[in-house]
């Protein structure tokens, strides 16, 4: 994420919405307007709780922040009608190439596991979509969770075209964003991750 700032700037309500629209496709908003200038500094530079906090009886409850939430609204939706055309170019890391250089057998692939992996991809958003509205999952359920958000981050990433070594945009760029989103999504992975260990029942003493 971009260095630490005095703060964000108010958004302009005359930007250029036809040429930020077009930047960021499906993926921007007002939703997107609300994260890059309220969490860009709130979240980033403040400790917070952990997203998945574990229930008495059980699974979990989430701690989201609340912007968090309605981008999560707004994002999880946009996935699924874009998983319906999985030709899309910003799908390319979610469902990557099996054979490259060989496009017969890829056909043959995509044939066999296509729809396979979309009613996959589906179901964990439905997961996702149910337990958001509750406020609260199953253990069994965080693995939709970690599928859906780490396919979010996919994309974003995609549509980024982030690199291991690139470094975040400045606070100004029109895709920062979207980068902030992509960081976020990063962060509730590790959030659920951390979850997942700490609900695991003790090793057994090897003595």
């Amino acid at each position: 994420m971009a260095g630490q700032h005095d703060g964000p700037d108010e958004p302009d309500p005359d930007d250029d919405l036809d040429e930020w629209d077009e930047e960021l496709s499906s993926w921007d908003g007002d939703d997107l307007d609300e994260f890059e200038d309220d969490v860009e500094e709130d979240l980033a530079w403040t400790p917070r709780p952990l997203p998945f906090q574990p229930r008495p009886g059980g699974g979990f409850t989430l701690a989201l922040e609340p912007v968090e939430a309605q981008l999560l609204t707004t994002l999880l939706p946009d996935l699924r009608t874009l998983l319906m055309s999985p030709s899309d170019p910003s799908l390319r890391r979610l469902f990557p190439t099996a054979y490259p250089g060989d496009a017969r057998l890829e056909a043959e692939y995509r044939d066999l596991t296509g729809s396979h992996l979309l009613e996959g991809r589906f179901a964990d958003l439905d997961v996702v979509e149910s337990s958001l509205a509750a406020g609260r999952l199953q253990a069994g359920e965080l693995d939709a969770w970690l599928r859906a958000l780490n396919a979010i981050r996919l994309v974003l990433g995609t549509k980024l075209d982030v690199g291991e070594d690139d470094d975040p945009p400045d606070p100004d760029d029109p895709v920062a964003p979207m980068w902030s989103v992509f960081v976020l999504m990063g962060i509730l992975i590790e959030g659920a991750v951390i979850a997942a260990s700490e609900s695991l029942p003790p090793a057994d003493d090897p003595d």
